[in-house]
């Protein structure tokens, strides 16, 4: 008798949550807030599928939890993301993304990044990482609609921050798949919706 046995495919991910939210001060907090919890969420629902899972927390404060299994690596990346907090970053997202996963993780492996996609740089990153073979998808939060401004500048600054948002959605959708999250949507519908356009990611 011949006994075989096939190990399960397992898949390792490395979550980049950008938490640069500079954009409107008043909504800051509450962006910042939902990528948190997309970020504790989407780990939470990789690591029961069995995968292995990491996380570089980018921003203001950084923080690299490599990929692992289990409850207590779970609760590790729990804690490294209840200690993060909003503000520019000193490094700009697409080197930390390229350089980091590159470092971190074997080549196919999958790059899921949490980011309100406030900086255009980003595309850069996200595209060096597809041609390098790495299977990667963007989860961002969309910034809410200040509901009034101080002044027609900063109404204009606002309009203008949007506009250069829309530009790096239209470049990443030719990348890699790009889901937003519009405020006021539970992350639990919009994380089924990936499941069923992308299994290979998140199921």
């Amino acid at each position: 008798m011949i006994n075989e046995t096939e190990a399960e495919r397992v898949t390792d991910v490395m979550i980049v949550l950008d938490t640069d939210v500079t954009f409107y001060e008043p909504s800051e907090a509450e962006l910042f807030e939902r990528g948190v919890r997309a970020a504790a969420s989407v780990t939470s629902l990789l690591l029961k599928q069995g995968n292995r899972v990491g996380v570089i927390l980018q921003g203001h404060e950084r923080g690299i939890i490599p990929p692992k299994f289990g409850k207590k690596h779970e609760r590790n990346v729990l804690f490294l993301l209840a200690a993060a907090k909003p503000g520019p970053a000193a490094i700009p997202t697409s080197y930390v993304v390229t350089l980091l996963a590159r470092l971190m993780l074997p080549s196919k492996a999958q790059v899921i990044l949490i980011s309100p996609l406030l900086d255009p740089s980003i595309v850069e990153g996200m595209r060096e990482l597809a041609v390098s073979g790495y299977s990667t998808m963007i989860l961002s939060p969309s910034p809410p609609e200040p509901p009034r401004f101080e002044s027609e500048a900063e109404d204009l600054a606002y309009r203008m921050i949007m506009l250069e948002r829309s530009n790096t959605l239209l470049a990443l959708e030719k990348i890699c798949t790009v889901t937003q999250w519009p405020i006021g949507i539970p992350l639990s519908t919009i994380l089924s919706k990936v499941r069923r356009t992308r299994p290979m990611v998140l199921a």
